[in-house]
């Protein structure tokens, strides 16, 4: 009887919060159509609408990017947040919430009214009676936030994290900023403003982030034990990305200060130089003149520019990972040899000049790529083939080498070597990676993904399809990300057994080594 009665308890609540999400979603849904179709009434639906209303110049319900946030965005989150954070509520601090709410609707409603340029919510400086009914609704959205975000300490960071990301996207889309942005790289006769010149929309957004960026920090602090847990945690994901020296929880030492600083200079000239290139690579302007600059113009050249940035990039992430993989695994060979008795056919030891020239060969491909075919696809995609082939051969002559060596009992320590035990621990964990994760078939999926990028290249050229051309992007973008976004999930399972084992080492005596 005692048990069953926490769980009779329990559905009703649940059921209660459900029921409340659900009618504050259909309310505040209901307000969003409702402006809909008063802007309908007032012949400011559409563009169609407006033009044959006799308004030359304006801005119809439709292309208020904020109402499509409204309906699909902040009215859901509105929802979720009552549901789930109901059983918190404080009639005072409801009140207050309210209060906030209809002031901020009312200044922001103020601020509306001197607008020139007619739109469905404000003309001739007065509000509509869909501009009417959103005040309404900014006053219930904002209390809903003010509330169980701003006034609930138990508020999950990562919560607080999307909620205050997709707000921020909102208001950019909501002040017109994206409209205008669009409208910049494509004029229409019909919207004659510029909002990305908007002093007050910028101020704003400004403002918006500060105060989000500031609640964000207070709720990672709480989580993460203050200022320098959160330096900690930013730091050793950084470090963990980049391939620094530094191990887990060394970020505040001296030394792993000056190599975390170290590797943000180190790396600065790298992501400058594929950042140019990206840069070089997006271009829409002839293809939007091409086009006679229509807005469906606009966003088809914004995203085929946009796709060779991205590749660009790409290249860049993969340059980087590629070199610190070698770095890593170089440092990791000389931990799974006792050092008297280590292989003398690393290649690190036999042909300087020879590694030299293949080092500055391999960043000179890479920067190539992303400078002057980045925006080529057949060719991009024809040279990651090869480069994957020659990868899927690499690794599987490092993995017969490696097994040769591994297996030899010349290499492997003595019980009277120093650390013996932890350097089988290391060897038994250098086996799992090279030998237990399927690296040739990930080599293979590779060649098959920038070969079907090839392939479509190439009949995207022949049959003159956009289409085409757009998948082979796509696909060889996301075959690269895929490759390294794998490698990555392998090595850092591999990265924290080593680095297990060398903090216990450095805990052990130097007299027990």
């Amino acid at each position: 009887m005692s048990t069953a009665e926490p769980v009779r308890r329990a559905n009703p609540d649940r059921s209660a919060a459900a029921a409340a999400a659900t009618l504050t979603f259909l309310f505040l849904d209901s307000l969003v159509l409702a402006q809909g179709a008063l802007a309908y009434r007032a012949h400011f639906l559409t563009l169609s609408q407006m033009k044959a209303a006799g308004v030359a110049q304006g801005l119809p319900f439709v292309w208020h990017f904020g109402m499509w946030g409204d309906f699909f965005v902040i009215s859901p989150m509105a929802a979720y947040l009552v549901g789930r954070y109901a059983h918190l509520h404080q009639l005072r601090r409801g009140l207050l919430s309210f209060g906030i709410g209809v002031a901020g609707a009312a200044f922001f409603g103020w601020l509306w009214t001197f607008s020139s340029t007619p739109e469905a919510h404000v003309q001739n400086h007065h509000l509509t009676a869909a501009g009417a009914v959103h005040l309404v609704y900014m006053a219930v959205v904002i209390a809903v936030f003010v509330h169980f975000i701003l006034f609930n300490s138990q508020v999950s960071g990562r919560l607080l994290a999307v909620a205050s990301s997709l707000v921020l996207i909102h208001v950019f889309a909501g002040t017109h900023m994206l409209l205008g942005l669009l409208t910049t790289l494509a004029p229409q006769a019909w919207y004659p403003d510029r909002p990305l010149r908007s002093v007050s929309g910028w101020l704003t957004l400004i403002a918006l982030a500060i105060g989000l960026a500031w609640l964000n920090l207070g709720k990672a602090s709480a989580s993460y034990g203050g200022p320098g847990g959160i330096f900690d945690r930013v730091a050793g994901w950084y470090m963990s990305w980049i391939g620094g020296e530094v191990r887990r929880g060394k970020v505040r030492t001296p030394r792993g200060l000056l190599a975390f600083l170290d590797s943000i200079g180190g790396y600065a000239i790298e992501f400058t130089l594929f950042a140019s290139a990206a840069v070089k690579a997006w271009d829409p302007h002839d293809c939007l003149r091409s086009r006679h600059a229509n807005l469906g113009a606009a966003v088809t050249c914004i995203w085929q520019a946009l796709l060779p940035a991205v590749l660009a990039l790409v290249f860049g992430f993969v340059y980087h990972l590629s070199r610190r993989s070698v770095k890593q695994e170089l440092q990791i060979a000389d931990e799974v040899f006792p050092p008297p008795r280590q292989p003398t056919e690393w290649i690190s030891s036999r042909d300087p000049v020879g590694i030299t020239l293949s080092v500055i060969g391999f960043f000179l491909l890479y920067i190539s790529l992303a400078l002057f075919f980045a925006d080529d696809i057949h060719i991009a995609s024809a040279v990651m083939m090869v480069i994957a082939s020659i990868d899927y051969n690499t690794r599987r002559l490092i993995n017969k080498r490696m097994d040769k060596y591994l297996d030899d009992e010349e290499y492997a320590p003595a019980p009277g070597d120093r650390d013996a035990d932890l350097i089988e621990r290391r060897r038994q964990v250098a086996r799992e990676f090279l030998f237990d994760r399927p690296h040739l078939r990930k080599e293979a999926a590779r060649i098959l993904g920038c070969a079907v990028a090839f392939v479509l290249a190439l009949a995207g050229r022949s049959f003159h399809a956009e289409i085409l051309t757009v998948l082979a992007y796509l696909v060889l973008i996301a075959t690269l990300l895929a490759n390294e976004w794998l490698v990555h999930r392998w090595r850092r399972r591999r990265d924290r057994a080593l680095d297990d084992i060398r903090a216990e080492a450095d805990a052990r005596p130097a007299s027990g080594r």
